[in-house]
């Protein structure tokens, strides 16, 4: 498994060798919302790696997961004091097979990094609809003058 982020997506990509060749099983793409976007990008790799045990569960029951990073996320993950996101995230990985690994190929990285870098273009039209839904600016803004008399209540 390969692991990507940018500041607005995570993305995993699962890889099954075949002889010498690694070939795409499944991927796992991911855009931040609120607090997500201010994590550090440690802590992304991770979140990456959280989605996409939750989504392919049956993969990491059955099999032995390597995960090839050149980032120290087992460390992490490891340590005795963390915060408590990062500590939850730990007991919910540890009761799957991961294994991390440094980095070898770089074929499932670019297919990773790949999808990072293009997001779907509903997310894009999301995001576009979320600018039109904001207050209009203070200047452009209308107030309205109401007669107290002629509100019923």
């Amino acid at each position: 498994m390969y692991l990507a982020t940018s500041e607005e997506i995570v993305s995993a990509v699962l890889m099954a060798e075949r002889g010498k060749t690694q070939i795409p099983v499944y991927f796992v793409s991911r855009t931040l919302h609120g607090a997500e976007l201010r994590y550090p990008k440690l802590e992304k790799l991770i979140l990456a790696l959280v989605y996409a045990v939750r989504k392919l569960q049956r993969y990491f029951q059955a099999h032995p997961i390597q995960v090839l990073n050149d980032k120290p996320i087992k460390q992490i993950l490891a340590k005795p004091k963390k915060s408590g996101r990062i500590a939850k995230w730990a007991i919910e990985l540890r009761e799957h097979e991961i294994e991390f690994k440094g980095r070898n190929s770089t074929k499932g990285q670019i297919l990773a990094d790949f999808l990072v870098e293009t997001p779907p273009p509903e997310n894009r039209e999301a995001k576009n609809e979320e600018v039109k839904r904001k207050e209009p600016e203070p200047e452009n803004a209308w107030k309205l003058y109401v007669d107290p008399t002629s509100i019923d209540l």
